[in-house]
């Protein structure tokens, strides 16, 4: 890195420590943190906002996703998993709104685009380890809660313990007749990635088994780029693999992000997009062994851009071996007009005091700002999960 880059880093780093002595991070959680960054060359943020403690102690808070409201932008939810209890759901204040008890819910994603009765509605969907399954709703438009939707059979994937979700809806695909195919996608801990065909059945939602990939271990984090056509799958102890998210393009996989190459450490856990006009977005992955995020760029070549960690400041401590992450790139309100970025927190501190994990919301400009050059700030490119 450049010195003016290391001067700055510094700078930063040493106003986040000023401006929140008042805060521990859980004894000497920020020092390692620190080193960990100066080693590394890492950017520092700070969380803007935090949401309220999961219900349940111990490692219990794991993915999220972001419910975006086009009609009424500061009233988008964060939909959390408890995955000792259920379902979240926060405002972006952090506040509790509420909350579904169903079982040990891992992993969750949402996508606004679902036919179903002849309209378009925002499914929720996630992984259930405590029945194997997987469960749906739709969002409640007027006030961000959800409704359970039947299937007209139970989707149970075959993974000896499902772990990972995401959707994907093939906007692009290599024949028409593969186009604007709805999919859930699940990985378990045994490495067993299985798509499943979503579609409307009479007011109850129909399953379809549509290709199992076998990967060689333990995987959770995954994310599908409608834009691209492309499924990102982080396999814990080896890396990101990139590979067709359309069944029918068939099953290469490549091996973006390398673990015995570059500034990943093992576990990699969550992934996330920030979206931008003209497939010039980033893909985002949680190192839960070095408490950083790493940013790749979008499109053919996945190049890798440096990582961020974030630290305590403002108040509100920082994170350590996240799970899940999420991010939005169209302006949620005045307190989020750039968009944001969420990660869960595996150590939540209230001053001195350790707490129930929980998740930290950082205004994507001030990611973005520390980076040389700038990453994008694409406020207003709606995808096709937003729509």
């Amino acid at each position: 890195m450049k010195k003016i880059s290391e001067l700055v880093l510094f700078l930063f780093a040493s106003f986040l420590i000023a401006s929140c002595s008042s805060v521990s991070s859980g004894g000497d959680e920020d020092a390692k943190n620190q080193k960990i960054a100066e080693e590394n060359g890492f950017y520092l943020v700070a969380a803007q906002a935090e949401t309220a403690p999961v219900a349940s102690a111990d490692d219990a808070a794991d993915d999220i996703a972001i419910w975006y409201n086009s009609q009424k932008p500061e009233a988008s939810t964060i939909i959390a998993a408890d995955k000792q209890r259920g379902l979240v759901v926060y405002n972006l204040d952090g506040e509790e709104l509420y909350n579904y008890p169903v079982g040990n819910i891992n992993n969750v994603d949402v996508h606004s685009r679902f036919g179903f009765q002849g309209d378009s509605v925002s499914l929720v969907g996630a992984s259930n380890r405590s029945e194997n399954t997987v469960n749906l709703w739709k969002v409640n438009a007027a006030d961000g809660s959800l409704e359970a939707l039947e299937l007209s059979k139970p989707l149970n994937p075959k993974t000896k313990e499902v772990y990972g979700f995401t959707f994907y809806k093939s906007i692009t695909a290599p024949r028409p007749e593969y186009e604007n195919r709805f999919y859930a996608i699940t990985v378990g801990t045994d490495g067993k990635l299985e798509q499943w065909e979503l579609s409307d059945d009479k007011g109850k939602i129909k399953t379809r088994l549509g290709r199992v990939v076998q990967f060689d271990s333990q995987c959770e984090g995954l994310v599908a780029d409608d834009e691209t056509g492309n499924l990102f799958v982080a396999e814990e102890a080896v890396g990101i693999w990139k590979m067709p998210a359309t069944p029918a393009s068939g099953d290469k996989k490549e091996l973006i992000g390398d673990l015995s190459k570059g500034k990943l450490a093992a576990d990699i856990e969550g992934l996330a997009l920030y979206q931008g006009a003209g497939i010039k977005g980033y893909l985002i992955a949680s190192s839960q062994g070095n408490n950083s995020f790493a940013v790749f760029t979008l499109g053919s070549k996945n190049k890798y851009l440096g990582s961020f960690m974030i630290m305590a400041g403002g108040g509100i401590d920082g994170t350590s071996e996240t799970d899940g992450i999420a991010a939005m790139n169209l302006g949620l309100g005045s307190d989020f007009p750039d968009g944001v970025f969420i990660a869960q927190d595996g150590y939540n501190y209230d001053g001195e005091e350790q707490v129930n994990q929980n998740f930290k919301l950082v205004n994507w400009k001030d990611i973005a700002g520390q980076f040389e050059p700038w990453l994008l700030i694409d406020n207003s490119f709606v995808g096709e999960r937003n729509r």
